[in-house]
This record gives C-alpha cells, structure tokens and sequence, in this order.
C-alpha cells in the first residue's frame, strides 16, 4: 500500500510538504525514501537487466566523481540537486513491480485532479487557488515562481500542483500518452479515462510550457495515427466525445477568458518564431562557452570533462546544464540512461515510448530534471513500460475488467 500511496501523491500533489533550511521536503520525497525501505521485499522480486544495471552504475560513479571534483564548491542546493540526479532513477523498481492497472487508475485520477486545478486557478487566479503546503511547500512562495504573472491574478504558466507549468507540462505529456494507448473495459473508467484526457489537453495549454505542448502537437498526429490503427471504431466514438468536451472547454474559456483563445497562436508560436535570444537560453550559451574559454592547461580539461566549478556557474537550462555541472563526458551518461530504455519500451508500448521521449526533448532545452519530481515521475513510467506484457490485448483478473492495449505493430 506504501507503493501505491507514494505513486498517486507524486502525481498528482508533488508539491506537498514544507521548506527546510532552504530546501524543499515533500511528503512524496519522504514516501519515496520509505518505499524503497520498507517495500524492499516486494522490490528485490523484479528483475532487472545486466544492461540498465551496467548504466546505472556508470551513471552513479560518473556523479560521485562530479561531487569529488566539487566538493570545495558545494552547498545544500546543490548535493540536493545531485541526489536528485542520483536516487531518482530508483523509482524505476516502484513502477516495474506495481501492479500496471492500479498505476494507470492513478495517473487517470492525478490528470483530472491537476488539471481541475489548473482550470480553477485560471479562472479565478493562481494565487487565489494556492494552498501552502498542498499546491506548494509551506514556506515558500508561488509569486517567486517564473511562471509570468498577469493582470486578474492568472499567470502565462499555469502551475497546477506542481508550482510550475514547466513541470506541470511534463507530467501530462507522459500522462496523456499513456491513457490514449490504454482502454479500460470497464464502461465507467473508460467514461472517467476520457474525461481526464479531454481536461489534461486543454491543461496541456494552460500550462504554458512551449518545451512540453511544441513538441507533444507535433507528435499528435503519429499518436492520432497508433489510436486509430488499434481500433478504428471505437476510436472514432472515443475522438468525438473528447472533441466535444475540448470544444466545450474552450467556448468556456472564451467568454471567461477570451484574451487565452484569442492569444494562443501570439502567445505560443509567433513569439517563440521571433524570439532571437532562445527565450534568454543564447546568452547562457554564450557565457558558458566564455567561461569554458578561459580555462587553461589541466583546469581546462576538467571543465570540459567533468564541467565547471560549481561556485562558477550561474542559470543554465536543459543540455547545456548538463554540459556546464557535468562536462561533456557527462552528457552521453546521463542522457544515456534517460534515453535507453525507450528503445526497449518502444518495442512493447509506443504511447508509453512516446511520452518519455516528449520529455528528453524538453529536457534538451529545460533543466527541470534538476528538481523533484520529474525525473522519479518518468522513470516511475519507465519501470511500468518496461513491465508492459507484449499481448497485444492482455485480460486481467481485475475488478474493473480492464484490458491493457499495446501497441507493437
């Protein structure tokens, strides 16, 4: 029951808990730590290849070496911000040993959940719709969040539970592919499932995160694609009954708030198009590499290889955090046990493949794999893809009757 209390919390209230000493301790971190402890048992009975284990522990040594090399420079942030690196991946064992129908229940309920708040807090104000401790850890402070916000109290970048769009915007993406590859039998969680897709699409917007919504839209038609080849009628039905709600949504939001429909497309795509500084990522490009520049001898082969004094370094975002904490010897291991299960997955479950991918792309250009919870939500979805049984239409024993769908051909 530990496992599964710790899943729904980290997805659908991540944000819970309060600030200590600077440093953020959610209840979900704490169910986290508890679950690997105490649902040890339940655990060891996974199997685990040769291959992530090798990658894991090439990943593990590389940071320890990172620390090593900056011990002198580091503080509380940062050793946080690594053992965020470190044990997130764990959640990996928690995904691949829970049970799969349960798991996708929860991301269903957690989609709804989140994206009623986000819906709420545009409406009438994120601050307005903001409970310390449960939407944000007690003690801090939404207002100081880069989330852009506007006259009425809403904000550029609605955050949900998860304090930020940006984070917000990676949850559904993983989310929403995976309950548009699932059908349950069950009329009323198939009913409840589309419900919580059509809220988590409109939310996808609401969110504001370009590094999430860009590339999901440009991936929806080959999602479009893999829902109508798995069954075209029903697919047909499930597609105008969420069209419908969307359609629904938006005429609300049109006459609540008609400047987000009329300012989409301004918003989102002609602004990113004519930003020149790569909304502000060029001009930490330009210092990093200046930085990088002026190294000499043995210091300079460091700062390639194993990054840059952490005392150095100021804002940097996606890959090129990665290159400026971690050198470029760095970017290949971490990346690389982010990026190798998908080719696996993709073999079994394409919704599930998809949604991981969704967000390394974000991850190319957004750092928030620095923080909880993003990086234990998606290897949590990584140890349920990496479980996924290769029937293309598996009947369970389950009260709810449900059928797990995949997608191999």
């Amino acid at each position: 029951m530990l496992l599964e209390i710790f899943i729904f919390l980290t997805l659908a209230f991540p944000k819970a808990g309060i600030m200590v000493s600077g440093v953020s301790i959610t209840v979900a971190e704490l169910l986290f730590v508890m679950a690997l402890l105490f649902g040890f048992n339940r655990i060891k009975q996974t199997n685990i290849s040769l291959k992530m284990i090798v990658l894991y522990l090439m990943y593990l040594l590389f940071l320890l070496i990172n620390l090593m090399f900056n011990i002198s420079d580091a503080n509380a942030s940062s050793i946080f911000t690594l053992l965020i690196l470190i044990f997130s991946p764990m959640a990996f064992f928690i995904g691949k040993s829970v049970d799969r129908v349960l798991f996708i229940k929860y991301v269903t309920i957690a989609v709804i959940i989140t994206s009623v708040f986000a819906v709420l807090q545009k409406t009438f104000g994120v601050l307005n719709i903001d409970i310390q401790g449960v939407t944000e850890s007690l003690g801090t402070s939404i207002q100081d969040k880069p989330i852009g916000f506007m006259a009425g109290g809403t904000a550029l970048k609605i955050p949900s539970t998860y304090q930020n769009g940006n984070g917000f915007g990676l949850f559904l993406s993983l989310g929403l592919t995976l309950l548009m590859g699932y059908r349950f039998d069950n009329k009323v969680w198939q009913i409840v499932k589309n419900i919580s897709l059509t809220f988590g699409f409109v939310s996808l917007m609401l969110s504001g995160t370009r590094s999430a919504m860009i590339p999901f839209f440009i991936f929806i038609p080959y999602i479009l694609y893999l829902f109508f080849k798995r069954n075209f009628n029903k697919a047909i039905t499930c597609m105008m009954v969420v069209g419908s709600l969307i359609i629904l949504l938006i005429i609300y939001f049109y006459y609540t708030r008609p400047e987000f429909v009329v300012n989409f497309f301004d918003d989102y795509i002609l602004r990113t198009l004519s930003d020149k500084t790569g909304n502000q990522r060029i001009p930490q490009i330009n210092i990093l590499f200046d930085q990088l520049h002026a190294a000499n001898g043995l210091d300079y082969f460091r700062d390639i290889m194993i990054g840059l004094p952490w005392s150095d370094l100021s804002a940097l975002e996606g890959v090129f955090s990665v290159i400026g904490y971690r050198g470029f010897l760095g970017v290949p291991i971490i990346y690389g046990l982010w990026i190798a299960p998908i080719f696996y997955i993709w073999r079994k479950n394409k919704f599930i493949a998809i949604g991981l991918l969704l967000n390394i792309i974000a991850w190319i250009v957004d750092g928030s794999f620095n923080y909880p919870p993003y990086l234990m939500n998606y290897f949590l979805f990584v140890g349920v893809g990496i479980n996924w049984k290769d029937e293309r239409i598996e009947k369970n024993s389950h009260s709810d009757g449900g059928s797990a769908t995949s997608s191999r051909s």
